[in-house]
């Protein structure tokens, strides 16, 4: 992280952007992202954060979305504006829970799944 993103509380969309990922595609993926927060103008709303490998090579290019911390693997560049809006959808749900200070509280949790697709076939012994 930058220094200057240590006080960013935007909400975040994290982008392996390692070997194995690129090679499955997270560069299509940072670029759709990018593009769609920017024709829906949500630069202020939320962030986008590209790191290096994490060790789930198998499973990309996967995209974590930060604080809610929900791990979507496989991603193809049609799932990023349904990634993105549950995202702001759950920040969103949270902000509204914390300014309601225990006047009611929020049954929201962030949306999480691993995907269906199919993997290589490669085993995970």
């Amino acid at each position: 992280m930058l220094r200057g993103d240590v006080h960013d509380d935007r909400p975040r969309i994290v982008v392996c952007a390692g070997t194995a990922c690129r090679a499955s595609g997270s560069s299509d993926i940072i670029r759709v992202a990018k593009r769609h927060i920017v024709e829906k103008r949500l630069q202020t709303r939320l962030a986008i954060r590209t790191t290096g490998c994490h060790g789930f090579c198998e499973m990309g290019p996967f995209v974590l979305t930060e604080p809610q911390n929900a791990f979507y693997t496989q991603v193809k560049m049609s799932d990023v504006p349904r990634i993105i809006d549950a995202l702001l959808a759950e920040a969103t749900s949270r902000n509204s829970s914390i300014a309601t200070r225990g006047r009611a509280k929020s049954t929201t949790t962030a949306t999480r799944f691993l995907s269906s697709r199919s993997s290589s076939g490669a085993s995970w012994g």
